[in-house]
């Protein structure tokens, strides 16, 4: 297990790098590794933005703009364009594009709000699932989150 989790880890840091496949990734790759599979016990959860992108200049930003505070990858020059982070109690998420699910409403809450939000007041996954119930209505886009 702990060899495949390694080779799991070297692939994603390789493949961004080359140019396999770069025309058809949209997406992001998302991953998550149970504490059994780490020397420390601890869980993983990381984030490899693959596709092209106009935005692709990223930064760590440190936020105190909510209940609790988190740091977050986001856009450089707009941190509203948040796309993973965790928060002061370890509460994590991260987000890529989802293809099977269905388009939904062109009003509403974005993605990148919704994790503004889950990580400025989650603790827990039930918090979380509290937060997406409130706003199941109103998503904008179709997005897969992860969090830990």
């Amino acid at each position: 297990m702990k060899k495949l989790f390694l080779l799991c880890c070297v692939l994603s840091l390789i493949c961004p790098l080359t140019d396999i496949g770069q025309e058809k990734v949209q997406g992001c790759t998302i991953g998550v590794a149970s504490g059994k599979a780490t020397a420390d016990g601890r869980p993983l959860l990381w984030k490899n933005a693959d596709g092209p992108s106009d935005r692709s200049d990223r930064e760590v930003v440190y936020f105190k703009d909510g209940r609790f505070k988190y740091l977050a990858l986001a856009v450089a020059d707009w941190p509203q364009g948040i796309y993973a982070g965790v928060n002061e109690f370890g509460f994590c998420m991260v987000t890529s594009v989802a293809f099977n699910l269905p388009e939904t409403s062109k009003k509403g809450v974005g993605g990148e709000e919704i994790m503004r939000l889950a990580l400025q007041q989650c603790v827990t996954a039930d918090d979380f699932e509290n937060l997406l119930n409130t706003t199941a209505r109103d998503r904008l886009k179709r997005a897969g989150v992860g969090c830990r």
